[in-house]
């Protein structure tokens, strides 16, 4: 089609008058091809913590945490975007209440695994992410416990920690019983 001739699917004009005409091939890509790019950027989102690169090289840094703190920041690691602040809050607070609570690095790493794996908006209400980890701890003593006596859940310890953090220690325990469940 030559741009002298006159057609039915013109969709504009050029600022010399040229006719903007709709045709096969003006621009539109394959419904195969759309589909490969959402496929991509769905890989991308899933993969949110995979690389990421920095300029500052290793062996000009004498100074270990200007080191750190440089590449935590070049990886997103403190953003709050992320949601990798949210995981490394939830597993520090895992390792020190279990380490408080003497745990075995057993009951600890499932307290991790649990504790990561689990949303902790459903504990906003009684106490947040401690309640969330109290609740894990409580559950785990519980499944351990070969007596009613072994439990970590009426302990003095745990009791006094539950109250430290303004924590029901029952119901966090109840909450994770109901998502095991699940």
């Amino acid at each position: 089609m030559s741009y002298g001739s006159e057609s039915e699917y013109v969709v504009g004009v050029t600022r010399s008058g040229q006719p903007v005409v709709a045709e096969s091939g003006d621009g539109q890509r394959s419904a195969l091809a759309v589909k490969r790019d959402r496929i991509v950027d769905n890989k991308k989102r899933l993969i949110q913590f995979e690389t990421a690169r920095t300029t500052f090289y290793a062996e000009s840094a004498k100074d270990t945490d200007k080191w750190n703190r440089l590449w935590k920041h070049q990886h997103e690691w403190n953003s709050d975007d992320t949601g990798r602040r949210e995981h490394q809050d939830k597993v520090h607070l895992s390792h020190a209440l279990a380490d408080s609570l003497h745990l075995s690095a057993f009951q600890k790493r499932r307290v991790v695994d649990i504790v990561t794996n689990t949303n902790g908006r459903r504990f906003n209400q009684i106490g947040g992410i401690e309640a969330l980890v109290l609740g894990a701890i409580a559950y785990i003593g519980e499944v351990d416990a070969k007596e009613i006596d072994d439990r970590i859940v009426g302990s003095e310890s745990f009791e006094a920690i539950c109250e430290l953090h303004d924590v029901e220690g029952w119901n966090a325990c109840k909450k994770i019983k109901d998502i095991m469940k699940d």
